[in-house]
């Protein structure tokens, strides 16, 4: 089966990834081209998949560097999974005090007192005395 080919253009329309960052990314060699058409160059079409992911490292918080490193092109380099699972515990967090955050503002906006920073559960989610968001949102009910 031959394999489908598209140019920087087709790949920047499709992937929404300016020309220039898609130079950028195969110089840091998170991408190859396959090919030249003329001065165009050419990708597998399977690059938008890669890109996909790329883009999905950067919104984890990866370095182009990291994803470079713990995504590489070819075989040779192991994926490096404890820089992965740093990652996903560094997420963890984020995603507990953002939680936190959330349900501690849904607190002010629904508590029944006056001043809800005098509240007893608002004062326990802004002290930090409650860790996990399914306490937090226990304590505000």
């Amino acid at each position: 089966m031959p394999m489908t080919t598209l140019d920087i253009a087709d790949v920047a329309r499709l992937s929404g990834i300016p020309v220039a960052s898609l130079r950028y990314y195969e110089q840091r060699g998170l991408i190859a081209s396959v090919g030249r058409s003329g001065l165009r160059r050419l990708f597998a079409s399977e690059v938008l998949e890669r890109l996909h992911l790329i883009g999905l490292a950067r919104m984890a918080g990866f370095s182009l560097r990291e994803i470079g490193s713990v995504f590489a092109l070819r075989g040779d380099r192991p994926l490096e999974r404890l820089a992965l699972q740093a990652r996903v515990d560094a997420l963890d967090e984020t995603i507990r005090q953002l939680s936190a955050l959330r349900d501690g503002l849904q607190h002010a906006c629904t508590c029944d007192q006056a001043d809800f920073t005098r509240c007893d559960d608002f004062r326990a989610i802004v002290d930090g005395r409650i860790d996990e968001p399914q306490a937090v949102a226990g304590a505000i009910r």
